[in-house]
Order: structure tokens, then sequence, then C-alpha cells
């Protein structure tokens, strides 16, 4: 049984014990060695780079050694080095890739091949071609280091007497894969029919014509090569791993980038601040920067995962989740007013403030109407005053002050918040709009030591911080030797007092990393009835929502081919010298940790690489995915009953054809439903993923649903218009026979879609 106000780690929904996990192998060749002097090492082969039979035995090593790829980098001149260097080096010449792999195919069986292939100075037609081939002969073992060529002496093995720019290196470079992985696609798995008796080889309606026609490639296909075993062969990027599908494919990496920087439109030596940036998924990191100041203040040497920052309004992530914790176990009710658990607010008879109004939920979501701060804002303190033309005030005046406001060796107490609110004027009322409050969180804090009956820190530091195994997340300054401590001045080692609870905490990358994998996998679950990514109140913006304590993005404007919106829920905090920003994208499994501190100027560049590169190279990852797992022809066996899914950038998965006992359904269902949701019948059948799962015999059965949507775009030029981005979704509007009409489950064996089940026909049918 867990002590008072404890909460029950052994028992709460999704949290699972840490489990041993796998490591991944992969030889980073070139193709033998990346040390320039490996050549003259005793015992070694120094003839090794362009030895076939040495190479086959170091292959062969590799993989009954149980490495996962052999790595060959690539570079498409002599490097740039000095002329002494340069004679000592064997890493100026090896082998080309694609013949020396397309060899090592044929002694290997079970290792990866991973070549390095540039989209500055190549075609997309050749690279297609190439990898489509070492796919094929490896059987599907061929994976593609995406690179632009960051070497300027490159150029001119192309004819071309200037380097291209890095803006335009990139642009083509997106362009580019996007032209690569649709060349892939020109011909369906079984388009090649082979059947020697009618003399059919192809089925041409199975081969697919790109026609593309971008800003920097023209390319019309079809790819004169069978679609690669693997679909798409592996993709990677250059410091960041493999990623299946793409992953992050549009936010390349350049050639030279080394040591994990990353190049980004402003490049790390531009920054003069110490940074850690991560990208993750539920389970594992798919990318990280980091950059060290070149002036510190008496900080750590060298920034990396383990450097340790104040997080500021990060920290109100962790009050939500205590406050949740309690919510769970029953002893906070999210909407009862905040006096239930601070009394001493009810005592003001005084007050301006409708306490009894404000609930826990209110304050949680920026709704209560107070103010942000009740001290260390005020212009008296923080100077500035006489720059905006104020007047000069009273001695009287200031000394009204809290005692913290103006002398800043002093801690700012519950007793002074709980002072300064009881004279102070709300914001607006309650509820009537969102305004951001850290006074509200000091509350929060205060019901957390009330209903538990231990101090904040303690109570986050023993329930949450310790069971997830956050080590270097504390409330008091850390070891000046592991802090990412800006020069110039900053709040390393100001304690925050009572606002603790609203952004005293310091934390590593590596740490709110893992709290935030932690939050995707059991943010509807913490609470059994509270999905904690729900948006509570509006923010001022049209696509801004705030959340407890998230501050919510929604967007139609980053995937280009579709209307669909994207939502991103953020946290930012800043205190003097630092800046902290988390992201969770849920419907993409994704987290992303800035930790900042020193000049802010970085930050944009930081957020331009992350948001729409990102979202729009995981988007593809998951619509190839559709496309390879879902899209295709199923039909029953013993009656005239199909279905044709398709998968379309601007659809999705999407009903093409419907045929049940020989009667089509797609033409009667879309005039009943039209007149029924008030549509005119240009609307199309998108499925949608449900979560539920089901099982029979060896099969797991995934449910989804269909849903009618509009193809009209959002964007409206008149007013009549403006009703055609209204929508309302309705996943269950028909039954029959007890059935959902609109359920459709996948069945599933080995991860392998096999039939499709429309429940509400009574059919089950196989997929072709």
């Amino acid at each position: 049984m867990s002590a008072p106000g404890d909460y029950d780690w052994s028992t709460a929904r999704g949290w699972e014990m840490p489990t041993s996990k796998q490591l991944h192998l992969t030889a980073f060749m070139r193709p033998v060695s990346l040390h320039t002097g490996a050549w003259r090492y005793p015992g070694s082969y120094p003839d090794a780079n362009f030895n076939l039979a040495h190479l086959k035995s170091f292959i062969q090593k590799l993989e009954a050694a149980k490495f996962d790829a052999f790595f060959m980098a690539d570079h498409l001149a002599v490097l740039n080095m000095p002329t002494e260097a340069l004679k000592r080096s064997h890493t100026t010449t090896s082998f080309e890739p694609f013949t020396l792999l397309s060899a090592l195919s044929q002694v290997t069986e079970r290792i990866g091949l991973a070549a390095t292939a540039s989209t500055t100075y190549d075609e997309p037609y050749h690279i297609a071609r190439r990898f489509a081939s070492l796919d094929h002969l490896s059987n599907g073992r061929a994976a593609w280091n995406i690179v632009t060529t960051g070497n300027p002496e490159s150029s001119k093995n192309f004819g071309q007497d200037e380097h291209m720019q890095h803006n335009d290196r990139y642009k083509r470079a997106r362009e580019f894969y996007d032209v690569v992985t649709g060349l892939w696609d020109s011909f369906a798995d079984d388009a090649f029919v082979r059947d020697q008796e009618s003399g059919t080889y192809l089925d041409p309606d199975k081969m697919h014509v790109l026609n593309h026609s971008g800003d920097e490639l023209k390319v019309r296909g079809p790819l004169n090569i069978g679609r690669p075993v693997q679909g798409w062969p592996e993709l990677k990027l250059e410091h960041v791993g493999l990623v299946h599908g793409g992953g992050i494919g549009k936010s390349l990496a350049d050639e030279e980038a080394k040591g994990g920087v990353v190049t980004m439109e402003a490049s790390s030596e531009q920054l003069v601040n110490c940074l850690r940036l991560v990208v993750s998924s539920a389970e594992n990191t798919i990318w990280s920067v980091y950059h060290t100041a070149n002036t510190t203040g008496n900080g750590t040497a060298e920034i990396d995962g383990s450097s340790v920052y104040r997080i500021a309004s990060n920290t109100k992530i962790f009050t939500a989740m205590a406050i949740l914790q309690q919510h769970a176990q029953g002893k906070i009710n999210l909407d009862s007013p905040i006096t239930q658990y601070v009394p001493d607010l009810a005592s003001s008879g005084h007050s301006q403030i409708e306490w009894n109004r404000i609930s826990v939920r209110s304050l949680m979501s920026q709704f209560g109407g107070l103010q942000d701060n009740y001290a260390q804002e005020d212009l008296l303190a923080v100077g500035g005053a006489s720059a905006l033309g104020l007047p000069p005030v009273s001695d009287a005046t200031a000394e009204s002050l809290p005692a913290c406001e103006l002398n800043s060796t002093l801690i700012c107490t519950p007793a002074g918040l709980l002072d300064n609110l009881a004279t102070s004027l709300p914001v607006f009322p309650p509820h009537q709009q969102s305004s951001y409050s850290n006074a509200g969180y000091d509350l929060l804090g205060l019901a957390i030591e009330n209903v538990t009956g231990k101090a904040y820190e303690e109570y986050v530091t023993c329930n949450i911080l310790k069971p997830l195994g956050l080590n270097a997340t504390t409330f008091v300054a850390p070891s000046r030797t592991t802090g990412a401590i800006p020069a110039g001045e900053n709040q390393w080692g100001a304690n925050l007092g009572v606002g603790n609870a609203a952004g005293g905490i310091y934390s590593s990358s590596n740490d709110m990393t893992r709290f935030l994998r932690y939050i995707l996998n059991n943010y509807n679950n913490i609470s059994p009835t509270i999905n904690w990514f729900s948006p509570l109140t509006y923010s001022t913006g049209s696509h801004n929502f705030f959340g407890a304590p998230w501050e919510i993005f929604r967007t139609t404007a980053i995937l280009t081919e579709t209307n669909r919106p994207v939502t991103i829920l953020t946290k930012g905090g800043g205190l003097d010298g630092y800046y902290s920003y988390s992201l969770v994208i849920p419907d993409y499994n994704l987290v992303v940790s800035i930790l900042l501190a020193g000049d802010l100027g970085g930050l944009d560049p930081l957020l331009g690489v992350i948001n729409t590169p990102l979202i729009q190279a995981v988007q593809a990852l998951a619509q190839n995915d559709l496309k390879q797992s879902y899209a295709g022809n199923y039909a029953a066996t013993n009656l005239n009953s199909s279905i044709i899914l398709a998968q379309t950038p601007s659809q999705s998965l999407h009903v093409t054809s419907w045929i049940s006992n020989g009667t089509d359904v797609l033409v009667p269902l879309t005039e009943f439903v039209a007149i029924q949701a008030g549509q005119g019948s240009d609307i199309y059948y998108q499925l949608i993923p449900t979560f539920e799962t089901r099982y029979k015999s060896q099969q797991v059965g995934e449910v989804w649903r269909f849903i009618n949507v509009l193809d009209t775009p959002a964007e409206t030029n008149t007013t009549s218009d403006i009703w055609n981005d209204y929508c309302v979704a309705n996943f269950d509007p028909i039954s029959y026979g007890g059935k959902p009409l609109t359920e459709v489950v996948f069945w599933k064996d080995g991860g392998v879609v096999k039939d499709v089940e429309l429940s509400a026909f009574r059919v089950v049918m196989a997929k072709k």
C-alpha cells in the first residue's frame, strides 16, 4: 500500500518496468576504416581499400558477429586537405559504393548494405535504379544514406565552376527524395505476371507513371526495374541512423556534418549559446544536435545529453502530472474550487477575485483570470521604466510590492503569495478569457502540499522523478561542472521559493526526452478518466489552445497535399539566460526537447528544422506504410463482393471501389450520407484507425472506421463558402443488425494484413 499522497506506480495503467533493449550495430566503413592512418596499423592490410578478397573477409566476419549493416561512406572529390596530410591518408580514394556492395551482396546473406549517394551531383532516376538493383541483388538488404554534397571541390568534377549554395542543395534534396521514392513505386508488387501460356509478362494497369515536374527536377518515369524487394530500401541520414521509409528523410544532413552536429539554416558556428536538441519516437532517439558556446559561465566544458539546464515553465508539466496523480487517487477533484485545497484563499473577505469560481482545472488550463506573476516582474525591480516614459512612484508604492520583488536575496514564500493575491485585481473574470498565469501554478503547488502533507518538491521527487529514473532532474542547482551555464546574467542557482511549481526545475535533455516519452506512451492512462492531451480552453489565435499545461497548436499549413490538421502540443519556458521548449506530436509518435542557455538567437532556425520538414517526412513514412500494408484489392471467395482501398497523399487510405454481393455500394451510400449530413456529393470515404484490437485464432484484428470527408479545400473566397471547413466527426452514424456500418477490421497474421472484414456486411475478404 502506498503512503498517503504517494502515487502508486505499480498499479498505474500503462506503466511498465523498463525492459531490456536490443543493441543494433552498424560498421562505418570507407570501405575499410575512417581513421586516416588505419592502413599503418600492425597486422592491417595496406591495400584493403582496393582488395576485394580482404573486403569479402571483413564483411563476412561482421555478419558472423551479428552486425546489422555495413555502411559505406563516399565523397565525390579527393578530400580537401593539406598535401602533407593527403599523402598519409588512405581515405582519399576507395571503390564506388554500388559496385562494391553489389559484389559483397553475393557473398553475404543477412547483413544490410548501406551506400552513400548524393542528391547534389546525380539524377534521381540513376539513384532510384541503382538502389532498386542493389535491393534485388541482395534480396532486400539495400539502404540509402541520403546526403547533400558539402565539399565545394566536388562541383569542378561535374562541369560547374561554383558549388551549389546550402539552401539550394537542400531544396533540391527534398524534391529529389520525393522523386526517388515515387520512382520506386513505378510498379505494383504484383505487376509482373510472367504468364508463359498467355504471353502476358506485365500488367500495364499496375504500372504507374510519375510525371513529376517541380522547381528543381522534371522526371517522367516509370523506373525500368521492378519494385524493390523492400518496397522502399532503407533510408539513412548521415549521423542519424537507419530510418525505415524515410523517417526524417526531409531534414537531410550535409555530407560534411561531423560529430552529430547537423548543418542547419543557421550553422552551429553562428550560435552564441549552449543548446541541446533531441527528436525522439516513443521508444528511441531519432536525431540530436548540440552546441557548446565559445564563452560560458564556468559550467560544463562540453554540452552533451547529461548537461543540466534550468527548464523554467516546463516545470508545469511535472506539476500537472502531480495533480493528475492525485486526481487518479480521488484526492483532488479537478472541478472543485481551488479554495477546497488552499483554504487560506477564502479567508480574505475583501478579495476581488472570485475564488469560489476558480477550479483546479481552470488553473491548470490558464482559465482562472489571474495575474501572471506575484513577484519578479515589476519594472521597478527589473528596470526599464524610464525608457517607456513611466512616471516615478512614491516610496510607499514601492514598499507595497512583495518583499522578494525588490530584494533578490529574499525567497518568495507561500505567505507572501497569499497576501499578494488577497489584494490583487483579476485580469478577467473566471472562465471569461484564457490568460497565462504562473501564480496559478504556484497555487497548484500549494494544493499538492496540502493534500499530500509533503513539500511540493518532495512529492514530485518521490513520485515522479525517482520512479521514472530522472536522476539529473532536481529543484536544487547541481554541481556547476554539469551545468549549461551561459556567460552574463542568468538565474543559475536562483531559488524561486513558492514559484518552484511554476518554473523551478533543473533538468537535462536525456531526462526531458525520457519524461516526454513516458507522457507520450501514457497520456491517456495517468488518470483513468482524463486524456491529458485534450485542449481545454481557446487562446487568442485561431489555431491555438491551452491544455494542462500544454500550449496547443493545430494547423493545416504543414501538410501541403491535404487539408488534414496537425496537432502539436508545446510547452515553452524562460528564465534569465535560459529557454526550454518541449513538443509532443502524438499523431506521429514524436517528442522534441530543446534546452538552451544563452542568447535565444539560435532558437528560430532550430524550430525551422524541426516543424515542417520533420512532420512532412514522417507523414511520407506513414503514408507509405498505409500504401504497403493496407491499400490493395480485397475480394470474397464465394460472393461477388470486393473492395479496393487506395492511398494518396491528399486522401490518405480511402475507398475507391466497393461491391457487395453484386451491388455497387458507393453510389447509394454517397447519396444517403450526403442527405443525412447536409452535404453535397463531393465526398470520399477515408479509413481511420480506432486503436481497438480484436483476436481470433492466430490473427490480430485492427479495428478501423471509415468516415465521409468533404472533398473541398478549406480555403474559401466567398462568405457563402465558409461552412465548407465546418466538420463534426461522427464515426458511428449507422448500424445494420446491431453492427456498425462504418466498421472495418484488418486481420493480420504475423504482422501482415491478410483479410479485411466489413462487420455490418458479414463478409471477410482476402487481400489479393
